[in-house]
Order: structure tokens, then sequence, then C-alpha cells
């Protein structure tokens, strides 16, 4: 099926070898794998791994760099190509049905993961669901379906003719084999399972991909060229996750995502009160929604006050942790606060590295998680480069997580300092009174947070509305941001952005490169939302002059904001301790911005991904540079 590409790595066993390293016990776990290949003695060690994440939570635990999602497709090319016969059936295929690598969508359904059978009405209604959300992530289309049920492949081919966008599947006269599971496995021939590889290898020459349950749709994604492209149709508890067709044609915000409405009356004033309106309430003032079955949710009214009870975005748990929190906030005083246990996130003046915006505070669904678990009062405490509360305050009415003064000396150097999972978890679950973090992490909780919670209120699908429930800009950062909204004549969720992190991990780049990678990216924005307008922003001012003379030229609806300097990272600043706080001003402006945008094409670094977890849409995006272009955008798209 498979074969080391040329000049890659050879993972073949010689037969010559077989004999000498065949014995011994097999390793199925990751832990027993990494404690077996430390061992010096140890000259061969077998190993069948088998892990729900694919050993990808414990890589990126202790590696520091690109994620193991990030790295995977490039891994893999190293290591495997396929089979002259394989090849050759993927290759008609793609004749056949007019495709081209990276310039088409894919869905796979997993109908039959854990069950023998399922009734045909409901593996249709699944593999209907399944073209509608791939069509979210790529409009114009096509897409390209493919099952582990023929009842669902056979639906999707007798129903493409009438489909507002080019949907193609491969209809077999039998299901492909699954490598264990198959019957009379023993009588078979290699070529029957060839079905197998040729639909992973399509799916993975897609750009964007929808999955479900099991690890085959996931697996797909992570060998293609972007796995920031996706979206989760369904999955073990709830079989669809309900999608509506998006074509070419039609604005992604009429879609099934959450929108923003103003909440005020269209008066003479209405675009400086509508900002406004968001900026203050952030997401969840006055927003109709979707819930996951498509039913509309008119959330106005309680939601003004930030109020989760009607929030059908965020989990029970959260809301009952959140009322929780509210009560023991508001009755702590200095009498009974040792009866309280706390979760302190900080960053002081005296530690060395807190990391930027995105590090800090893209962990909250994760430090949520851990508080609530635990049952401590979750509260946060910045002294550098300065509080938090200098950009983002709590929002009336919202979670309080500021740390009352007359607490501070009190629990601010109690017990020990944690920064990674490994310390934290314990620390929280122990007896202390108090658990500091300053944590960091290349997943920021994410992987742990979906692994151990229900996956319709996954990390990302929750992050929006939760972000709004405890954060919300400071009267002189929303003034700012109300101010060149206005001039940019941006409405929130009403555009599409694109951020360039050009100087992640260095000093500079060459100047050609940050032109061509810039304009590359409001291009790749364009093609999420034909037509614009694009937000642009950088941390690099070659990259927005660039974009400001492109726009200019071709006559297109780019906007940014040109910075007196470039926006400070909170960590890497120079002189940082004779600034001041509106020095910073424009790394949170920036950020807001981005994240009130419909979909977000971004780059390297952490940044950009947050800005896409504010926003409204998270599946509407695409990485489209990391240490070279990912995905080339050569023209903008017109609507």
């Amino acid at each position: 099926f498979l074969l080391p590409p040329e000049g890659g790595i050879d993972w073949r066993l010689p037969s010559w070898l077989v004999e000498d390293v065949v014995n011994g016990d097999y390793i199925m776990s990751v832990k027993r794998c990494h404690t077996f290949l430390k061992r010096k003695n140890e000259v061969a060690v077998r190993t069948r791994l088998q892990s729900y994440n694919g050993g990808s939570l414990h890589y990126n635990e202790i590696v520091d760099g690109p994620r193991f999602e990030e790295i995977y497709h490039d891994v893999w090319k190293t290591f495997f190509t396929p089979s002259p016969p394989v090849q050759k059936i993927i290759n008609a295929k793609m004749e056949q049905f007019g495709l081209s690598a990276g310039n088409y969508a894919s869905a796979h359904l997993r109908g039959l993961y854990a069950v023998p059978d399922r009734k045909a009405r409901v593996l249709k209604r699944m593999a209907e669901n399944a073209v509608k959300c791939a069509s979210n992530l790529r409009p114009e289309g096509p897409i390209y379906f493919a099952s582990d049920s023929k009842v669902a492949v056979d639906h999707i081919s007798n129903i493409a003719h009438r489909t507002p966008i080019t949907v193609v599947t491969i209809q077999r006269e039998y299901e492909p084999l699954h490598l264990e599971k198959s019957l009379n496995w023993q009588n078979r021939s290699a070529s029957e399972y060839y079905d197998t590889f040729v639909d992973l290898y399509l799916i993975a020459m897609s750009n964007c991909v929808t999955y479900n349950m099991g690890g085959y749709g996931q697996w797909g994604l992570w060998v293609s060229q972007n796995s920031s492209c996706f979206k989760l149709h369904g999955n073990r508890t709830k079989l669809t996750f309900h999608c509506d067709w998006t074509t070419s044609k039609q604005s992604i915000a009429k879609e099934s995502e959450p929108v923003e409405k103003p909440s005020v009356p269209l008066t003479d004033s209405r675009e400086d009160r509508n900002i406004k309106n968001h900026l203050l309430n952030y997401s969840l003032s006055s927003v109709q929604e979707n819930d996951v079955d498509g039913n509309k949710i008119n959330s106005v009214g309680a939601m003004q006050n930030h109020t989760l009870s009607n929030t059908q975005k965020i989990p029970t748990w959260i809301k009952d942790y959140f009322a929780w929190h509210s009560e023991t906030k508001k009755a702590l005083t200095k009498e009974n606060w040792k009866k309280t246990r706390y979760l302190l996130m900080q960053c002081r003046h005296s530690d060395n590295h807190c990391g930027g915006v995105s590090d800090r505070l893209r962990p909250m669904p994760f430090m949520i998680l851990v508080a609530a678990r635990s049952k401590r009062l979750l509260l946060i405490q910045w002294t550098k480069p300065f509080p938090l509360e200098e950009f983002l305050i709590p929002p009336k009415g919202g979670l309080d997580w500021t740390l009352p003064d007359w607490l501070v000396p009190l629990i601010e150097d109690y017990g020990i300092l944690t920064y990674g999972q490994r310390r934290l978890l314990p620390a929280a679950k122990g007896n202390q009174m108090v658990a500091r973090t300053r944590y960091q992490s290349n997943n920021h909780g994410s992987e742990y947070y979906n692994n151990i919670t229900d996956s319709e209120f996954s990390f990302e699908g929750v992050y929006h509305h939760l972000f709004s429930y405890m954060f919300e800009p400071s009267p002189p950062v929303s003034e700012i941001i109300t101010q060149k909204m206005n001039q940019m004549q941006l409405s929130p969720g009403e555009y599409s952005a694109a951020h360039f992190r050009a100087l992640y991990g260095r000093e500079s780049r060459p100047e050609d490169e940050t032109k061509r990678v810039a304009i590359n990216a409001v291009n790749c924005a364009s093609e999420l939302r034909p037509g614009g307008p694009v937000y642009f922003a950088a941390d690099h001012k070659v990259a927005v002059d660039s974009v400001q003379a492109y726009s200019k030229e071709k006559k297109l609806p780019v906007v940014f904001l040109q910075h007196d300097e470039e926006p400070l990272h909170l960590d890497f600043a120079e002189n940082w301790t004779q600034r001041s706080p509106s020095e910073y001003y424009a790394t949170f402006v920036d950020l807001l911005i981005l994240g009130q945008s419909r979909c977000l094409a971004f780059s390297n670094g952490g940044y950009g991904t947050f800005g896409l977890l504010l926003g409204f849409n998270a599946s509407c995006s695409v990485r489209y540079f990391s240490k070279k272009i990912l995905k080339s955008c050569p023209k903008w798209m017109n609507a």
C-alpha cells in the first residue's frame, strides 16, 4: 500500500534482520514506549502503539516548536508514498472527478463506528449533513465524499445532481475494508484493501476536511497540507452538528454560525452606537445564533446582562461554576478568605518569561475546567508589563477575575508557582489553599480540555462566548477600537481578516519575502469571504505598507491600522519598565478587531489563531504560511 519515497526514510525491515528483532513483548502505550527507549541495554524495542490521540498530547507537551499536527504532513511525506497500484487508482479518480490537489474540500463520514449497522435514514441524514458542513469550509466546491457506509455513499451519489455545488464520491460494490476487522482477512488479496488508502489520499489532498467520529477522517486532515481548515460534523453522542449549504454566491454571514446584530435603533448615529454596543458587550449582547441542531436562539435581553442561562454554546458545568464563582467572590472578606481555595494566574515583574497575549489568555477554557474540578476561585494577577485591567476588564455582570488589593499580600506568594500541566493539575487537586500558575503550553490546554469534556462543547467551540463573559476592552482601548472601526467602515461579523506574524522567532525578514507573503495573506482572506472587506494586521511595518500599496494599486477593499511603531509583544518589548500602558494598546486593538471578523487567514505564532478563536466562526479559516507559504493565493477573489 505504501512505500518509502525516493530520498526519504527507508522504514522497511531487511529480511536478514527479522529473526533478531521480532522477539520480546510489545509496548502498547506512549508512557511505556518512552521508558523503554531510554534504556541503553535494549537493542530492539517493539511497539504496537495504541493511543486515542496518536501520541500528539505527549509530543506537544515535551517539544518546543511546531505542534504535532503542524508537522505531520511533512513527516508523512518523508516516510510514505503510495505504492504504484494505489497511486494509479488515485490518479484515475482525480482525473475522473476533475479534482486537483488543494482545490477541493472533503467530507468523511464514519457511519459504522463501534456499531455493526445503522438505519438507512440515519446514515443518509448524516451523509447530507457532512457534505453541507464541507460547503461551509469551501463554498465554491467541489467536495469529495468518503464513508465506511455503502448506504451513505450511494445516497450522496444519488443526490449529487441536485446539490448546489459539485459533490463527487466513489461508488463501490462493497464498503472499504478495515485493516483489522474485515472478515476472512486471511483469504483476501492486497488489492481488496486499496480503497482504504485511496480514500485516505483523496481526503488528504483536499484543502479542508470535515469529519466525525473515529480516527480516519482526522488522520486524513493531518496528512493534508492544511490541518487548520476542518470542521466536526458530528460525534458519538450527537450524530450531526447541523450545517446548511453555503455556496460561493452566499455571504458567509448568512450561514448557521452566530451573527451579531445591532441592539440599538438605526438612527443618524447608528454606526457609533452599534460598534460601541458590540465592543462593550463583545459577543454576548443581543446575539442571534443557532444551536447545534440549527434552531434559532434569540438571546436578547438576559444576554445584555451577561447571563449565561440561555446560552446553549456554553455547557452547564461552566454555567454552574460561574454562578458559584460570583457568589463566592462577592462574599469574600478579610475575615473569611481562608475558607476559600484559589487558582491564581500570575505574571509579575520578577518573572522572566510569561509569553505574549495569546500565551497568557488563550488557556482560559482549560483554566476554568481546572478551577471548576478543584472548586477553586479563579483570579488573575498581572504586573508585567502592567495590570491586565489596563487593557481588559471584567464585563458588567460577567466573571470578576480581579484580585482585590487587600488579598494581594495574603496569596501572591503563597505556595509553589507551577508552569506546566503536569504540575498544575496535582497542585490544583491538592490541599494547598492557593494554587499559583504561570501556565505555558503549546496547545494552551485545549487537548486536555477536549479529551475529558463533551465534544459538543469543544475548547474551540466555547471560546468565543467564554471570552466575552470574562473580558471586555478597557475604556481607552474600547475608544480606539470604536474610532478605528468607524473610520474603516467595518461592522462586526461582516468582514474577513488576515494576520501575518512576520517576525515570529526572528528579528528581521527579507523585505521582498515580507511583501510577497503579506499580499498572499489578503488574497487568501478574500477567498474565505469573496469581495471583502479585509482587515489586515501584522507585527512588521513593511508588511502593512506593502498591503497598503497593493490595495491602493488594485483598488481593493482592504483596511489596516498604521501604528506609530510596530505593536509591542507583552514579553519582549525593549525597555518595558520605562513604557506606559498606552504603548501596548495597539496589541489589543489589533487582536480585538481580528476577533470581530467572520473569517481569518493566519500564519505562524499564536496571535492570529487567538484572534480566530475570538471570532464568529472558528471553522472559517486558513493557515497560509508557516516557515513557507502553505497556501498560494495569487489573485484577489471578488464576490
